[in-house]
């Protein structure tokens, strides 16, 4: 037995969830078997007493149609059918809604990568600070390098705010405010992350400055980070629509099935 909970434990999350609610309603199926089959027993009585035939009356509160217990496959199968429910539930809210809305994220964030970088190469083909080619350039290196660099970062905060997986219940107003403060925070971390890994005198003049090229991009930023996050809430109502539609169709099995409505669920 021992054995056997160890490779349960083994198992994916989703899974021993499955196989233990399985092996849960089969042994329920053989009790209630072995006890409809158990018309009566006998009890022994004190030296020389009969020995008496108690009948046993089984009370049931369920349905009618149910006394006689015809319905077991249905309450398996309802049975197995949570349980594949409340894992495909668990993987949806902390798998597959975080990755499309990283999915959303990272593709916004790669083209304002690519608006910054070809913004970039015009400003210093406006401003040449050497002969060399501006893409062999210490500089635009220096750059591109820094600013693959704030992108992770970037990707990191995203990530974090998404995966609290709150953005579906937000009122409107909520929301709004929420998405203003992570838009602000994020323009804040890409220019400090400038500020502190990109040398200040790689711009060459006092008008050429590291400021004034980052508040060039700071629109474009705030404008595809403000689409990530309403990408992302659109992502988390989508599913969380899903899970309150396929767990109102098996509640509503389960009213018919028992005759009463679920109240508590393991999940």
């Amino acid at each position: 037995m021992q054995e056997f909970f160890k490779w349960l434990a083994g198992l994916p999350g989703w899974l021993s969830v499955l196989v233990f609610m399985s092996l849960l309603g089969s042994v329920s199926a053989l009790i209630v078997f072995g006890l409809r089959s158990i018309e009566s027993f006998s009890i022994g009585g004190g030296r020389g007493e009969e020995r008496k035939l108690i009948s046993i009356k089984q009370k049931t509160t369920h349905p009618v149609n149910h006394i006689g217990c015809p319905h077991v496959g249905s309450v398996m199968r309802l049975q197995t059918d949570y349980a594949k429910f409340f894992a495909w539930k668990h993987e949806v809210l902390f798998i597959r809604v975080l990755e499309d809305q990283m999915n959303e994220a990272e593709s916004y964030l790669t083209s304002i990568g690519d608006t910054i970088r070809r913004n970039f190469v015009t400003v210093l083909h406006d401003k040449p600070v050497s002969d060399e080619d501006v893409f062999d350039s210490v500089k635009y290196r220096r750059f591109v390098d820094t600013l693959s660099l704030c992108d992770t970062r970037i990707r990191s905060f995203l990530r974090r705010c998404f995966k609290e997986n709150h953005l579906a219940v937000k009122t409107d107003l909520e929301f709004a405010t929420y998405k203003e403060d992570r838009i602000n925070h994020t323009v804040e971390l890409a220019v400090k992350f400038f500020e502190e890994h990109y040398a200040r005198d790689e711009f060459g003049s006092a008008s050429f400055t590291l400021q004034g090229v980052l508040k060039t991009y700071e629109a474009d930023i705030r404008d595809y980070v403000g689409i990530a996050f309403d990408r992302a809430r659109y992502i988390s109502r989508h599913y969380r629509t899903l899970i309150d539609e396929a767990e109102e169709k098996l509640d509503t099995e389960y009213l018919a099935t028992y005759g009463v409505k679920p109240t508590a669920k393991y999940e």
